[in-house]
């Protein structure tokens, strides 16, 4: 029977692979989806976030305010302390916009 911790990681696991498709539909992303990948099967999962929050601030990417809810949602739950992911939201709704 899974305990609380496995519980947590797993969590972890499938709300971080909801935000794979940031990285896998992405030009240019292929060394961030690689350590990505890595990390999440390492269970390195405050890694693996970092690798994506990396990859959304160095890149010309924007995205909706739903993807900022899950990021920071997962800031929360690994109580991780990190840049102020506002930034990432674009106030109008231009072709590039992730969903």
């Amino acid at each position: 029977m899974p305990g609380p911790r496995d519980r947590h990681f797993r969590n972890l696991r499938i709300r971080l692979a909801s935000l794979r498709p940031l990285l896998a539909d992405s030009r240019g992303a292929q060394k961030y989806l690689r350590l990505f990948d890595e990390f999440i099967r390492e269970c390195e999962f405050g890694l693996a976030l970092a690798t994506l929050c990396d990859f959304l601030f160095e890149t010309p990417t924007l995205v909706n305010r739903e993807v900022v809810e899950q990021i920071e949602q997962l800031h929360s739950l690994m109580n991780v302390k990190d840049m102020p992911l506002e930034k990432l939201v674009s106030e109008h709704d231009p072709p590039h916009l992730r969903v």
